[in-house]
């Protein structure tokens, strides 16, 4: 099985990415997924510096996801996002395959990553339900997962979101468990992200622009995938945010589909 699963379509701060562009499955030379996907989230209460005040905020939005199988061991994976109606940050990332080793009736795989993202529009940042900080961000990333054979994996991965002035640089971490079946596929994950600065939001502005605002959070959220036939899926995902640093207590929850292209595929049609 070659999954390439971006149920990454869940909600961070500066954009649509909680769970990171990649994971530690590989799609394989010439193969393509793509995917679209809608997300809503809803907060009646902000995470002002570190502490909660009332602030509705209602977010509506949209992704293309897209990767594609370079070699066995390399892929490329790209998104695009509409928030609210507005295009959001561009993401892109080359993934690599360092080491797979067979160990324990299981398979181990460590993997990196390096991409970046940047604003394909001129957006909204200083309103209070602005999403997003017109980040320019260079996004090294190194993961491990432990896939079992019956269809068990434990993943992680880390790395720094490297971000040009004004927007703070963030480290953040992922675990990941789930089961990957032939037409299933299930996970349960926690996101973190520390921001690295000290302007936060108090319902004034002490700074320049909400572009300096520092943000961090901690996350759960999970994911159900049902492959339809050989080329089609959908999925629905979903996350809550357990505690942050300006950023909205919010619970999301999104649906989609996939359209896989393979030359497996094309081959038994």
């Amino acid at each position: 099985m070659k999954f390439c699963f971006f149920f990454c379509l869940l909600f961070l701060s500066s954009g649509l990415l909680a769970q990171g562009l990649i994971d530690g499955f590989f799609k394989g030379k010439g193969n393509l997924d793509l995917a679209v996907s809608a997300s809503y989230q809803q907060a009646k209460q902000y995470y002002a510096g570190r502490n909660l005040i009332n602030l509705e905020r209602n977010i509506q939005a949209n992704s293309i996801y897209a990767a594609y199988g370079l070699h066995p061991k390399i892929d490329v994976v790209a998104n695009i996002p509409v928030i609210n109606g507005q295009l959001q940050d561009f993401g892109f990332m080359g993934k690599f395959a360092l080491l797979n080793l067979n160990i324990k009736q299981g398979k181990f795989t460590a993997f990196a990553g390096i991409g970046g993202s940047f604003p394909l529009s001129n957006y909204r940042t200083e309103t209070s339900q602005a999403v997003g900080q017109r980040a320019i961000q260079i996004i090294p990333r190194l993961g491990f997962q432990w896939m079992l054979g019956n269809g068990f994996f434990i993943q992680s991965q880390s790395g720094y979101n490297y971000s040009l002035d004004p927007v703070p640089s963030s480290f953040p971490f992922s675990v990941k468990l789930g089961l990957a079946q032939s037409n299933w596929y299930y996970d349960a994950w926690f996101d973190f992200q520390e921001g690295d600065g000290n302007a936060d939001y108090q319902g004034s502005v002490p700074f320049t622009t909400f572009r300096e605002l520092v943000t961090s959070y901690q996350r759960v959220g999970g994911t159900i995938y049902r492959g339809i036939g050989p080329r089609w899926g959908v999925f629905l995902n979903g996350s809550y945010t357990l505690s942050g640093r300006n950023t909205g207590k919010a619970w999301s929850a999104g649906l989609g589909a996939v359209i896989k292209f393979s030359k497996k595929t094309e081959s038994n049609d």
